[in-house]
């Protein structure tokens, strides 16, 4: 993976395959950093811990037409993109698919999408499909985290216990606009 501390990125027309680390397998961006990626395609990024595709502390990251495809990780929230520390992220066209967030017995939250510490997504028109994790097997918007949706497609996300599609939990807040759920479900 590529670890960004600070600074600015910029990435069109790529295609990232696999990339391993504990946090980030294929990004880590922290302290103020700032990717914009247009036209990407990431397939099978993997971390042990949270984020395989994208762990951003502190960082911001705009994507247009991103594709995430079967990132994998054991023991990860937000395989997708795991947000803390005040990220954000925005998201138009693409999609997040496959991802699952396993490994503990009491589960990890969030198979595409982590929110945590006052993070915040803005997703429009994205499709989030086919993801697994203990809650929120799409998006888990955690303490103080914030998640802005429009015309977001999901579909056949399965939780093992809360929100096929998206868990929220303390503080936090989700704006829904034209989105379609389709067969996603929990469990338990």
């Amino acid at each position: 993976g590529v670890g960004i501390g600070g600074g600015v990125v910029s990435a069109s027309s790529v295609r990232i395959e696999s990339g391993t680390a504990t946090y980030g397998g294929a990004i880590y961006a922290e302290d103020g950093a700032s990717l914009d990626f247009l036209d990407v395609v990431a397939n099978g990024p993997a971390a042990s811990s949270h984020g395989a595709f994208a762990y951003l502390d502190n960082a911001d990251f705009v994507g247009d037409a991103l594709e995430v495809v079967n990132p994998t990780g054991r023991n990860t929230a937000g395989v997708g993109f795991y947000l803390t520390d005040h990220s954000s992220l925005l998201l138009t066209a693409g999609s997040i698919s496959g991802a699952a967030a396993t490994g503990r017995s009491g589960g990890y939250n969030g198979g595409a999408i982590s929110l945590e510490d006052g993070s915040s997504a803005n997703l429009q028109g994205v499709a989030l499909t086919d993801n697994l994790a203990y809650g929120g097997a799409a998006i888990a918007v955690g303490e103080g985290a914030s998640a802005t949706l429009t015309g977001v497609r999901f579909a056949d996300n399965e939780a093992s216990q809360n929100g096929g599609a998206i868990v929220l939990s303390g503080s936090g807040w989700v704006d829904c606009e034209a989105c379609v759920f389709t067969r996603n479900r929990a469990v338990s």
